[in-house]
């Protein structure tokens, strides 16, 4: 039960990173109406910071997307093993860093694997 609150909880971080993405394309096409209003300075120096502000947005949605990442992988691991140790909590970082087909069996995997099973296993991606 605690799996399915923890998928829900990803769909639903999914579903926000895809609002701020509607968001911004929105921002976008508001602006392209009011531009025919701006003077030529106006415009020059819109047009001068928008690969900055169109930079940033994507900076802002990617460090959403890891924290989102970070906080998942933090609530399943919560969610199998109680609270966590330096250990575990160690762990965290290296599982967003595995391929994501591989990071979405292990976390699936989860419920069936003890502790030491996964600290095993996430020894072997090392090697």
């Amino acid at each position: 039960m605690q799996m399915i609150s923890l998928l829900c909880r990803e769909l639903f971080i999914i579903l926000c990173q895809d609002m701020i993405h509607i968001a911004s394309r929105l921002t976008l096409e508001i602006f392209l109406e009011l531009r025919d209003n701006l003077s030529r300075e106006e415009e020059e120096v819109i047009m001068n910071l928008s690969p900055a502000y169109l930079q940033q947005i994507e900076d802002w949605k990617q460090e959403g997307k890891q924290e989102g990442q970070l906080s998942l992988i933090t609530s399943l691991l919560k969610g199998r093993f109680g609270s966590l140790d330096a250990e575990l909590s160690s762990l965290v970082e290296k599982i967003a860093n595995i391929p994501i087909s591989e990071r979405t069996q292990l976390l699936l995997s989860l419920g069936n694997l003890s502790r030491e099973e996964l600290l095993q296993r996430l020894r072997n991606e090392e090697v």
